[in-house]
C-alpha cells in the first residue's frame, strides 16, 4: 500500500510539472483586445464603483452593465502592480490551474490517473487559442468544479458538494456574468436522466413485455439511478438565488438572453459556426467516440449521452464554444475510454502499456525543451501586436491632438486598445454595450460594423465624427483617399488616420 501511495504521489508530481510546462507552451505573450478594456474598466471601478455608466465612449448617455467586474478588478490590480508581465504570468498560472483541476477531478471520477493525464494533455493542446487573459479562463475552472461537484453529489450525497456548487456559482455571477445561466445547463443531463429513469421504472413491466413481443435487444444506453436525486434538485433550486448575490441586480439572468437577441453575434467571428477546416479535432473526437461505442459493443450512460450531445451541439454552433466542449466533456470521454480499455485490455492497464520512468522522463524533456524555446523565442516580442493594434498611432494622437475633445471613428477590432490608452472611442470589443438590447435606441454596432461601407458620410455626420482611424487594409481607406472632405494626417505600415476638413 505504501509503495502504491508513493507511486501515485510521484505520478502526481510528474503531472504537475507537465501541466506547468504545457501552460507555458500554450499561453502566448501577445494580449487580446478584451484584456485592454478589462484593465481600464477595473481601474474605473476603483475610481467610481459599479455605477452602471459608460466612461470610455465619446457617445453620451450610454450605460454599462459591468458583466465581469470582479475579473476586471483583478486584472487591473495585477497590471497596476506588475504590468503586462504580471498578466502574462497570471494567465500561465490560471491555465496550469485549469489543467490541474481537470486532471485531479477526472482521475477521481474514473480512478485512473494515467488515463486522466493523457486525456487532459491531449485536450489541452487543442485549447491554445483560448488560453488568454479573459474572464472565460476563470469560468472554465469554476465550471469544471461545478460539474465535478454535481458528479460527487450524485455519488455520495454529501452536503459539502452543494456548498461548493453554491460558492462557484456566486463567483461566476461576479467574474463572468455572461456564462451564469450555463451553470443550470450543467444540471440538465442529470435531471433529464433522473426523469427518464423515473418514467422507465414506472412502466418497466410494459417495456419488458414490449421488448419480448417484438424480440428487441436491450438498449445500448444505461439509465443511471441515484438515491440522492432530491439533493441535486434542491441544490439546483437553491443556486437560482446565487444570481442575486451581485452588485448588478438581475443582470446574471438577463445578460445572456439579451446578447442572443442582438445583432452582434452574427457579425463577430468567434460566434460563427464551427467548420471542419477550423476545428478538425472536434470532428475527429466525435468520429472516434462513435467508432469506440460501436466497436466495443458497450453501453453509454444516459447523462454522458446528454452532456456530450449538448456540448458537441454548442461547439458546432459557435467557434468560441469549442473550449467548453474540450473542458467539460473530459469526464464523459474518460468514462467511455475507461470502460473501453478495461474491456479490451483485460489485465493490462494504461500504466503498464504506456507509462514507465523512461517515457515520463521523455515527456518532461520534450515539454521542457519546447517550453524553453517558446519562451526564448518570444522574449523579444511585444505584449501588444503592432500589426493589430495602433501603438504608434496612439502615441501620435496622445502627443499631438486634443484627443479628449475630438470624436474618432475607429474599427471594432482595435477600439479596446485606444480605450486602454485613454482615448475616447466610437466602439470597442464590448459589443453588447453598443446595441439596442443594452442601450435603448443605440445603433452604434450596426452603424459602425455593418452599415459603415454603405453610408459612411451619413454615419459620420450622425455622430459628429472629426477623425477616422482605420487599418490600411480597410476598403474605407480608398474611399476616404478620394473624399476631399478628409485629409490624411498620419500613416504607418498598418494604420491610417484622417481628419475632417472644417
Amino acid at each position: 500500500m505504501m509503495i502504491i501511495m508513493k507511486k501515485n504521489k510521484l505520478f502526481d508530481l510528474f503531472a504537475i510539472a507537465s501541466f506547468i510546462l504545457l501552460a507555458i507552451m500554450l499561453v502566448v505573450k501577445e494580449f487580446q483586445n478584451d484584456t485592454f478594456y478589462a484593465i481600464k474598466v477595473g481601474e474605473q471601478i476603483f475610481k467610481t464603483g459599479i455605477d452602471m455608466q459608460e466612461h470610455f465612449s465619446f457617445v453620451s448617455g450610454l450605460t454599462y452593465t459591468y458583466p465581469h467586474w470582479l475579473f476586471d478588478c483583478f486584472v487591473y490590480l495585477i497590471y497596476h502592480s506588475f504590468g503586462f508581465f504580471g498578466l502574462y504570468v497570471a494567465t500561465i498560472f490560471l491555465t496550469f490551474l485549469l489543467f490541474l483541476t481537470m486532471y485531479k477531478t477526472t482521475s477521481k471520477i474514473v480512478s485512473d490517473r494515467y488515463l486522466a493525464f493523457i486525456l487532459v494533455t491531449v485536450l489541452g493542446f487543442t485549447l491554445k487559442n483560448f488560453m488568454t487573459a479573459r474572464a472565460q479562463l476563470v469560468s472554465y475552472i469554476l465550471f469544471v468544479l461545478i460539474l465535478y461537484s454535481i458528479e460527487m453529489l450524485e455519488q455520495t450525497g454529501k452536503t459539502k458538494y452543494s456548498v461548493y456548487i453554491f460558492v462557484s456559482s456566486v463567483l461566476i455571477a461576479n467574474f463572468h456574468t455572461a456564462t451564469y445561466l450555463f451553470i443550470f445547463v450543467l444540471f440538465m443531463p442529470y435531471l433529464a436522466s433522473y426523469f427518464i429513469s423515473f418514467i422507465k421504472n414506472k412502466y418497466q413491466n410494459k417495456i419488458n413485455k414490449y421488448q419480448e413481443q417484438n424480440k428487441l435487444s436491450s438498449t445500448r444506453i444505461e439509465i443511471g439511478k441515484t438515491k440522492f436525486t432530491k439533493k441535486i434538485i434542491v441544490t439546483f433550486i437553491i443556486n437560482i438565488f446565487t444570481g442575486f448575490l451581485t452588485p448588478q441586480k438581475m443582470l446574471p439572468f438577463t445578460y445572456y438572453i439579451k446578447t442572443k437577441m442582438g445583432i452582434s453575434l452574427a457579425n463577430i467571428s468567434e460566434h460563427l459556426p464551427t467548420t471542419i477546416d477550423k476545428r478538425p479535432e472536434l470532428f475527429i473526437i466525435l468520429g472516434l467516440l462513435i467508432f469506440i461505442l460501436l466497436l466495443a459493443n458497450m453501453k453509454i450512460q444516459l447523462k454522458d449521452l446528454f452532456l456530450l450531445g449538448g456540448l458537441f451541439l454548442l461547439a458546432f454552433m459557435a467557434k468560441r464554444n469549442y473550449a467548453l466542449f474540450a473542458i467539460l466533456s473530459v469526464f464523459s470521454i474518460a468514462r467511455i475510454l475507461k470502460l473501453f480499455t478495461d474491456n479490451r485490455l483485460n489485465n493490462l492497464t494504461i500504466e503498464k502499456v504506456i507509462f514507465n520512468k523512461y517515457i515520463a522522463t521523455l515527456i518532461l524533456l520534450m515539454f521542457g525543451i519546447t517550453a524553453f524555446f517558446k519562451v526564448n523565442y518570444g522574449k523579444n516580442k511585444d505584449y501588444v501586436n503592432k500589426t493589430k493594434y495602433p501603438v504608434e498611432l496612439s502615441d501620435y494622437i496622445v502627443n499631438n491632438l486634443d484627443y479628449k475633445n475630438i470624436r474618432i471613428y475607429n474599427e471594432y477590432n482595435f477600439g479596446s486598445y485606444l480605450l486602454f490608452r485613454g482615448i475616447p472611442v466610437f466602439i470597442d470589443s464590448r459589443a453588447d454595450l453598443y446595441t439596442e438590447e443594452f442601450n435603448k435606441g443605440c445603433t452604434i454596432f450596426k452603424d459602425g460594423v455593418i452599415s459603415i461601407f454603405k453610408n459612411y458620410q451619413q454615419i459620420f455626420d450622425k455622430y459628429n465624427i472629426t477623425h477616422v482611424v482605420i487599418y490600411n487594409s480597410n476598403k474605407l481607406k480608398s474611399i476616404l483617399e478620394r473624399d476631399a472632405s478628409y485629409q490624411k494626417i498620419y500613416s504607418d505600415d498598418y494604420f491610417s488616420m484622417y481628419s475632417k476638413n472644417i
